[in-house]
């Protein structure tokens, strides 16, 4: 997660969103989650607004309205699982958000 907010600071963003599943029972969710907010704060940059969400595909879109409600200055938003991240990215597109193509 620190190279994902590596590389989305190298294009200027400064304002994070953090969409999550719950870390109690999940290792591997806590060290995303611990990456993605520590790389954040290695960055100087303002804490990430950070939504806990089910583990389910409609979750991502609520899960991306939720930090962009709180703070609508957010540029960018990073998942912890594939599965918040693919639903994010449709509901982006919904909402005409700039969502880079993958080869950009």
């Amino acid at each position: 997660m620190s190279r994902l907010v590596a590389h989305l600071t190298g294009f200027g963003h400064r304002r994070f969103g953090v969409i999550t599943t719950s870390i109690r029972h999940d290792d591997r969710i806590a060290q995303r989650l611990r990456g993605a907010t520590g790389a954040i704060a290695a960055a100087a940059l303002p804490a990430p607004v950070v939504v806990e969400m089910a583990y389910t595909l409609r979750d991502g879109r609520t899960g991306l309205r939720a930090p962009l409600a709180r703070a609508p200055a957010i540029t960018a938003v990073v998942c912890t699982t594939d599965i918040h991240a693919v639903d994010a990215l449709a509901e982006a597109r919904l909402l005409g958000l700039g969502v880079p193509a993958p080869d950009a």
